[in-house]
């Protein structure tokens, strides 16, 4: 199937890891609504895309109307309030706008006990000097594990929809000392925003620089060049596959990545962890989307899946099916409560699970990763890069058609092009500053209005 450069996606607003068809949204394309039509199939896509295209026109106009921030009167205020001896605060409640991402608090809260507190968060008492208190929102995918009352009981293991939710955390950033009155008195651009947010804790931007190109393996080279894809290249599996390719670390070895054959939806929800035994609520519906050994999974939950760095892979050692046990070849680092144990596809000789990612520089190269029945992906330098930047959770999707037996890439001609990666979004909205300094803590709000 042809594909040219305008039908390159842009970034997804989040991490779905739901079993989609495909995801066909792209603002690129400018598409008002979508038509069902007599007769014809409704698709899970389709559907899909109708949402997206609503909520991308819903969150654009937030932005033009509003600005990159803003809020109804009185929302998220900030007030000192100790508690214990831990310097802390109150945030009202009311809805406040991020990026355009709607962000409710529906009562006064302390900020060591809001809604989806970091697993990390820690006071800061004792900790002397100016700190910069700001509003961090996203989206992310839950599921039943998530949220009680969406399973339907009926259907037993199989669940139905998912949900796209958004995450919003109030946080602390340490400033190299105190804002000037009149930075304090005028909106604060986003660039400014996030040079602050990168000198306090070195955020990186939502999505690596680094691209990636999938083909399907030529059966005989033709003659432009090792990056065209041969007419007898075909995708030889047997089923409609939506393909997911993740970079699971990056570090001073290299980068690491992982894929799976189900865009990762293939879950365990958690029971209980003793050890290197996991027990889960049920081993999946069938033999294809279960586990085996040999398999290598993620023992992780809804929040820590959007952390840097990942958790580590683990490798199933055996099944045991009277018990819905599954035992892993270490004991995994995160608690069991809203816990998944995640299965992921590669067969890597790297002792972490993953498959160290080789990077090439942009044009015709021999080196390219193979998955399975055919497809293969490169990781390349961006255009214009001296350095290839990617980050954990960066991630491609690549749809598999029988009918067609090709993927769906965007290419030129018959050469695949190089895409960015999606990846998990993250709006700022700066709310106030606290200082720390010898005296009674202080709390100011700042920043109300764009």
């Amino acid at each position: 199937m042809a594909h040219d450069a305008n039908d390159l996606p842009p970034p997804s607003l989040g991490e779905h890891r739901a079993d989609i068809s495909r995801e066909t949204f792209s603002r690129l394309r400018h598409f008002r609504r979508v038509l069902f039509q007599q007769g014809r199939p409704v698709l899970d896509a389709d559907l899909n895309e109708q949402s997206a295209i609503v909520l991308h026109y819903l969150q654009c106009l937030a932005q033009d109307l509003g600005g990159p921030y803003f809020g109804s009167a009185g929302a998220f205020e900030l007030a000192h309030a100790p508690a214990g001896g831990v310097f802390d605060f109150s945030i009202s409640p009311g809805r406040y706008y991020a990026g355009g991402l709607l962000c409710e608090n529906e009562s006064s809260v302390r900020y060591l006990e809001q809604p989806y507190l970091a697993p990390e968060r820690l006071g800061i008492a004792a900790v002397e000097g100016d700190w910069l208190i700001y509003l961090e929102a996203w989206e992310r995918h839950v599921g039943p594990v998530e949220v009680s009352g969406l399973q339907e009981v009926a259907l037993g293991p199989v669940d139905a929809a998912a949900r796209s939710q958004v995450v919003w955390q109030v946080k602390l950033a340490k400033l190299d000392g105190p804002l000037d009155n009149g930075v304090l008195d005028h909106p604060l651009p986003q660039e400014r925003l996030r040079e602050l947010l990168w000198k306090a804790h070195g955020l990186l931007p939502d999505s690596g620089t680094g691209q990636l190109r999938a083909w399907i393996k030529p059966v005989e080279p033709d003659d432009e060049g090792p990056c065209s894809t041969a007419a007898a290249a075909r995708y030889r599996g047997p089923e409609n596959q939506l393909y997911r390719v993740e970079v699971h670390r990056c570090t001073l070895d290299g980068t690491f990545f992982k894929w799976s054959r189900e865009n990762s939806s293939v879950y365990l929800p958690i029971k209980s962890i003793a050890g290197k035994r996991v027990t889960v609520e049920h081993l999946g519906r069938d033999a294809q989307l279960g586990v085996r050994p040999l398999d290598w999974v993620e023992v992780t939950s809804a929040m820590s899946v959007a952390s840097d760095p990942r958790p580590p892979l683990l490798q199933v050692e055996s099944v045991e099916p009277d018990s819905a046990t599954v035992v892993l070849s270490a004991n995994p680092e995160v608690d069991a409560e809203h816990a998944v144990l995640r299965r992921w596809d590669q067969r890597a000789s790297d002792p972490s699970g993953c498959i160290r990612a080789e990077i090439v520089e942009p044009g015709p190269s021999e080196t390219w990763h193979p998955l399975e029945d055919g497809i293969e992906v490169q990781f390349t330098r961006g255009a214009g890069k001296v350095e290839p930047s990617f980050k954990a959770g960066d991630f491609w999707l690549i749809p598999a058609r029988v009918a067609t037996a090709d993927i769906e890439w965007p290419r030129e001609g018959r050469k695949p092009l190089p895409v960015s990666p999606r990846g998990i979004v993250r709006h700022y909205a700066p709310l106030g500053v606290a200082a720390v300094n010898g005296g009674a803590p202080s709390v100011k709000n700042h920043w109300r209005k764009p």
